[in-house]
């Protein structure tokens, strides 16, 4: 009987052993908010008609996984997560998992948003507003759009 229960329990905890990882690994949390600790931008003195280093908004984000019964808006590539700024409805942009580090969340869109899951940090740019002048914002005057860096930290929701 003892042999029974020993050969019982051995093989339970040999099923549950060989499952547990798969489950903790797959949980994981479905949503970090980001504060943003630091950032810094450029400006564009339409007078002087120079840029020059500008203070940048201290933002906060959900990086939040997409639902299941979930798309794009604009019907491009799916996605598996979205970052979404605090107080509006938009998602600025998508991310896929990166397959070279599960860690990794790389996302693009109106933004270029990377979260370091394990770490917790993040940095975001907001490029094209200097570069892309003339050919990417058809009608727009230069310094219509300013490029930005920021980084900070996150907590899983």
């Amino acid at each position: 009987m003892i042999v029974r229960f020993a050969l019982i329990f051995s093989c339970a905890f040999s099923i549950a052993s060989g499952l547990l990882p798969t489950v903790g690994m797959a949980a994981g949390p479905n949503a970090y908010l980001c504060v943003t600790e630091l950032a810094t931008g450029f400006t564009f003195d339409k007078q002087a008609k120079r840029w020059s280093i500008a203070a940048s908004p201290m933002g906060r984000y959900v990086v939040s996984r997409r639902q299941p019964d979930e798309h794009r808006w604009d019907g491009a590539l799916p996605y598996e997560w979205k970052v979404i700024p605090v107080g509006s409805r938009s998602p600025e942009a998508f991310c896929n998992e990166d397959l070279a580090n599960e860690n990794a969340l790389i996302c693009r869109g109106d933004s270029e948003f990377r979260l370091n899951k394990k770490a917790l940090r993040f940095e975001r740019a907001l490029l094209g507003g200097y570069w892309a002048q003339g050919f990417a914002y058809p009608g727009g005057q230069e310094g219509d759009f300013t490029p930005s860096l920021s980084m900070g930290k996150c907590n899983p929701m």
